[in-house]
């Protein structure tokens, strides 16, 4: 009986302070990551979802600041809303598009 107390205390008092990185493809992740992928070849697929509006939530049931996914609707009908396929983040109020250099334009007005 004392030796299963004293293995349950260092069980416990050894495995509580122990805090990981997960790695994928590597064998040693970086410490600031909570999650490090790395590959030669291949890429990072992202949730596919069909959003409905900028302004909406769905297909989540509420913003969440930082979600990213990749949308596969084009939508215009709300048209201060519109989405379009592409890669959208959450700012915790809305969904931003990550819009491509090619479709960036000068607000500037200097070339």
């Amino acid at each position: 009986m004392k030796n299963l107390l004293y293995t349950l205390i260092i069980f416990l008092g050894v495995s509580s302070p122990v805090v990981a990185q997960v790695g994928i493809g590597l064998a040693s992740p970086n410490s600031n990551a909570m999650l490090d992928i790395s590959s030669t070849n291949k890429g990072l697929l992202l949730p596919r979802v069909a959003l409905t509006a900028t302004n909406n939530p769905s297909p989540l049931s509420a913003h969440v600041a930082g979600m990213t996914v990749y949308n596969t609707a084009t939508n215009n009908s709300v048209a201060a809303n519109p989405v379009y396929p592409g890669e959208y983040y959450n700012d915790g109020s809305q969904w931003q598009r990550k819009t491509p250099w090619s479709e960036k334009t000068m607000t500037s007005g200097v070339p």
